[in-house]
């Protein structure tokens, strides 16, 4: 995620991981549970959902420059 711009912050003590976007402010914050080094697969779409943005985005600003 991290070459994509997104920062993934570990916890400190629990099991919640954030994970946000460093240049995009107004995508969402995620805050992904992990438990046992297992992630629920709902978790997994929605990091896909921001990733899938972010890639969009980079593809029209590509196709806009001449």
């Amino acid at each position: 995620m991290g070459r994509y711009g997104f920062a993934v912050v570990k916890p400190r003590g629990g099991s919640h991981w954030v994970v946000y976007h460093r240049v995009q402010g107004d995508l969402p914050q995620e805050t992904i549970p992990v438990h046992r080094n297992r992630v629920k697969p709902v978790y997994v779409r929605r990091l896909a959902r921001l990733l899938e943005k972010v890639l969009n985005t980079e593809d029209e600003e590509h196709a806009h420059k001449p």
